[in-house]
């Protein structure tokens, strides 16, 4: 049966934390959808796969797993592998741990404890994946390198982080709310949403109105009222690359490869030529990447 690990080390540093102990994320009731496969044809499809895996006993870890809907997913698409979810968030945790066990999933455990303390885990993982969370950590950067570093000889990390182009209406929308008499605070979330329901066809509103977070009070508050948060250009993520000694190995989902600058594993075009096409790309079509960058990395070394 599932169980709750405490990291020895656990600590609070995030100011994030106590957000999501009030607010847990995401909310979800119906089964993930998935398909039953192995992890090594999932790599193999991505042509990462340069060695052989054992299917059985191979370890994902889903870092900032949340309410554990995607860890469940991932448990339930690969019975044969170990599928670690780790979050700050206890009563996110509590909630993960209470539906696994309701879906009789036996191949997943949840650890409260830090990105930054993933090293106490003492497990070298085939997949890490990070979506949504790296851009709520204080310090990204060494966030995205503990992970590279829990990566086993061959391993894969997928992030998803949020576009600074793609984040523009949040920012409109709360500049509006400044020059109104309605403060953009928690507290008016209600009217917050009347206005934007009210205001839908200004092309701004109708980007918010398309994420699922619209509609429920917790995704709300994730999508407006995060206490941190970090958003990325494709400079900064070529920053992010250089300071973790990691590659851009490309992106996650197939509606990326309709984009100029897609790029797949091993891709031997130049890197640089690579993010000039994404960067010009996303100037001309700045919500594309609205539900966030999606894309995978590998560290330099393997």
């Amino acid at each position: 049966s599932p169980e709750i690990f405490v990291m020895a080390s656990c600590r609070k540093r995030e100011i994030t934390a106590d957000f999501y102990e009030a607010y847990p994320y995401p909310v979800w009731s119906s089964v993930p959808y998935y398909r039953e496969t192995t992890l090594n044809e999932a790599l193999s499809q991505l042509n990462v796969n340069r060695t052989s895996l054992k299917n059985n006993g191979e370890f994902i870890l889903v870092a900032g797993c949340g309410t554990g809907r995607h860890a469940i997913q991932l448990a339930l698409t690969y019975p044969e592998t170990n599928i670690i979810g780790l979050d700050i968030s206890m009563a996110s945790l509590q909630y993960a741990l209470t539906k696994s066990r309701e879906l009789n999933i036996a191949n997943i455990t949840f650890v409260q404890g830090s990105i930054y303390d993933v090293d106490e885990l003492k497990i070298k993982f085939r997949l890490i994946e990070c979506i949504g969370v790296l851009h709520h950590l204080k310090y990204p950067v060494k966030g995205c390198r503990a992970l590279l570093s829990s990566l086993k000889p061959g391993g894969v990390l997928k992030l998803g982080l949020y576009s600074t182009l793609a984040r523009q209406p949040l920012k409109k929308l709360a500049q509006q709310f400044s020059e109104s008499e309605i403060s953009f605070s928690p507290e008016n979330l209600p009217s917050i949403r009347d206005f934007i329901l009210l205001n839908s066809s200004a092309e701004a509103f109708n980007e918010i109105i398309k994420s699922p977070d619209f509609y429920n009070r917790s995704g709300c508050m994730d999508l407006f009222f995060n206490p941190l948060e970090h958003t990325y250009t494709v400079q900064k993520i070529s920053e992010l690359l250089h300071l973790t000694k990691a590659t851009f190995a490309g992106f996650e989902r197939a509606g990326e490869r309709n984009s100029p600058g897609f790029r797949q594993f091993y891709d031997s075009t130049s890197l640089e030529d690579f993010f000039e096409n994404w960067d010009i790309f996303e100037k001309s079509n700045p919500s594309f990447f609205g539900a966030m960058y999606l894309f995978w990395l590998k560290p330099n070394h393997t």
